[in-house]
């Protein structure tokens, strides 16, 4: 369906076909494709040409990383984990939140001299 909204417009990025030419470029030199996706609505994010056009075309595998899973609950993560599954799409679960909250915390402890 080439993942497009109807009544939706078109950035001024996705009309420059200089950042097309960027992104088929490093597509074609990267080992392994991340999609970063908001765990608010996984799918809304996930571009499936893309995914298609990474494993298909260039033979490269392809994660994607659900981002802000602090928001769901642990019901939620097994629901989606099993969609995802069965859609044939690797995925990990992430919380940039929950992540920055640890450094944070380890920089005050390195700092107190712990």
């Amino acid at each position: 369906n080439g993942g497009g909204v109807a009544g939706a417009s078109v950035t001024p990025y996705e009309k420059n076909l200089h950042v097309w030419r960027q992104l088929w470029r490093v597509l074609e030199r990267s080992a392994v494709v991340l999609q970063i996706v908001d765990a608010r609505n996984p799918l809304f994010y996930l571009s499936e040409d893309l995914r298609k056009y990474a494993m298909e075309e260039l033979g490269k595998p392809m994660l994607m990383l659900v981002n802000k899973s602090d928001y769901l609950t642990e019901s939620q993560r097994r629901a989606w984990s099993a969609y995802f599954t069965k859609m044939g799409v690797d995925h990990l679960f992430f919380s940039a939140y929950e992540e920055q909250k640890k450094i944070d915390k380890a920089a005050a402890a390195a700092k107190r001299g712990e």
